[in-house]
């Protein structure tokens, strides 16, 4: 009979990054939710304060947590992505000494003008 003493469970990587996402849905919804209406517990009275064990249960419930995470948390994960995708900085990352823009010197004053027309 194998023995497995303190050490963890080892999870296939797919069921830790679910489990992962899950845990990052509650704590933003119970960091998030500042008040509601029309819930109500099982006995059918409402709750007005969404405490994180009301939120957490809630949450429960497949649906509600499926539309928390589609409305709530992955726009705002889109939204803070795409801000990390912004053009580069002017004097980039790599440390790399840039070139300078060359700007046009003023003109000699005997120079000639060229007809544009």
């Amino acid at each position: 009979r194998p023995s497995f003493g303190a050490l963890p469970p080892r999870l296939v990587p797919s069921v830790a990054q679910a489990m992962g996402e899950q845990a990052f849905t509650r704590t933003i919804a119970q960091l998030g939710i500042a008040g509601w209406e029309g819930v109500a517990d099982h006995t059918g009275a409402a709750i007005t304060e969404p405490t994180p064990e009301y939120i957490d249960a809630y949450l429960g419930n497949w649906k509600v947590f499926d539309a928390i995470d589609k409305l709530y948390v992955n726009p705002a994960l889109v939204s803070a992505d795409e801000k990390n995708a912004s053009a580069p900085s002017r004097s980039g990352t790599s440390g790399a000494k840039t070139r300078a823009k060359r700007t046009a010197g003023t003109a000699p004053k005997n120079a000639r003008s060229v007809p544009t027309a």
